[in-house]
């Protein structure tokens, strides 16, 4: 996040390429972090709590059996 927020790295060399090369698949936009898609949709990334919000709501409707 702060290299996205910021473009501060680590001081380790190998923890640099390694979150330059990561951080080119994700966009942090007004205090949100987008990642990129496979088909190149920027997709909103979830926290621990909205995930397990998304998979309950997910699972309790309709679908939920399958």
């Amino acid at each position: 996040m702060d290299y996205l927020e910021h473009g501060k790295l680590l001081s380790e060399s190998r923890h640099k390429t390694e979150v330059q090369w990561r951080a080119s698949r994700f966009l942090y936009y007004k205090g949100t972090l987008y990642r990129c898609s496979f088909l190149g949709l920027w997709v909103r990334c979830l926290d621990n709590k909205e995930g397990k919000q998304v998979m309950e709501e997910a699972y309790a409707d309709v679908c939920g059996t399958h």
